[in-house]
């Protein structure tokens, strides 16, 4: 039987640069690639959220205020945005800004 250290050893040099390389790639292709999606899924998913809850009569405008609120409460406490899953709230409450005028023309308030 042979222990970890024995299998590296008749490892050849090669495939243990590979085997570091792959292991740089995986980090490179999180931050490049999976990162990216999901913040794109966010976003997409914030858009649809601020249409649904307008055409369920709810003001899409107090969106912008929860996510003030969400900015005065994190400060700083966040990673920087390129390596988060989700869009940092002063970028949401800019998306948001853009998306309003599309999500009022399907609001109507609830009686």
């Amino acid at each position: 039987m042979c222990n970890g250290t024995q299998v590296l050893r008749a490892w050849p040099a090669a495939n243990r640069h590979r085997a570091a390389r792959e292991r740089r790639f995986g980090a490179g292709a999180s931050v490049g690639v999976l990162l990216p999606w999901a913040e794109a899924r966010s976003r997409k998913a914030d858009h649809l959220g601020l249409i649904l809850m307008a055409k369920a009569g709810y003001d899409p405008r107090a969106s912008l205020e929860l996510w003030k609120r969400m900015a005065e409460a994190s400060k700083g406490q966040r990673p920087p945005e390129f390596l988060s899953t989700h869009p940092a709230e002063a970028t949401r409450i800019q998306q948001i800004e853009g998306w309003l005028p599309e999500a009022l023309t399907y609001y109507r308030p609830a009686r």
